[in-house]
C-alpha cells in the first residue's frame, strides 16, 4: 500500500510500516514526555544519594584522620618509653663500669699486698 499523506500532513500506512517514517517534531515531543514522565525523580534520586556518599566520604576521612592521629600519638609515646628505658640502660652501664672499674683496681692492690706477705721460698 504507497503512503499517501492526509490533510493533517500525516501518513496512512499499515501500521508494520511506521518504524519506516521519518520522525516528525511532535513523535519527537511525544518521546520527551514519555523519557521525563519515565526518568522523572530518578536525577533527584541519585542526587540526594551523591549528597549522602559525599557526606559518608568526609566522615570516613575524618574518622580515617583521627585514627592517623591517635596512632602517631602511640607511636610517639611508645618511643619516648623506649628512649626512656635506653637512657636509664646507659646511666646503669656507667655505674657498674664505675664499679667495676673501682673493684678492679681494688683487687690488683690487695694483689699487691699479699705478694708483698708472700714469704720467700
Amino acid at each position: 500500500m504507497p503512503l499517501t499523506p492526509n490533510p493533517g500532513m500525516e501518513y496512512n500506512t499499515p501500521m508494520e510500516n511506521q518504524d519506516a517514517l521519518p520522525a516528525t517534531k511532535g513523535d519527537l515531543r511525544q518521546l520527551e514526555e514519555r523519557l521525563e514522565e519515565r526518568f522523572e525523580g530518578r536525577f533527584e534520586g541519585l542526587s540526594a544519594m551523591g549528597q549522602r556518599f559525599a557526606i559518608e566520604l568526609v566522615k570516613t576521612n575524618a574518622r580515617i584522620d583521627k585514627l592517623g592521629d591517635s596512632l602517631r600519638a602511640e607511636i610517639r609515646e611508645g618511643n619516648s618509653k623506649i628512649l626512656k628505658t635506653v637512657e636509664e640502660f646507659a646511666v646503669q652501664t656507667k655505674m657498674v663500669d664505675r664499679h667495676q672499674i673501682i673493684t678492679d683496681y681494688r683487687v690488683a692492690e690487695l694483689e699487691k699486698r699479699v705478694k708483698g706477705l708472700e714469704l720467700p721460698h
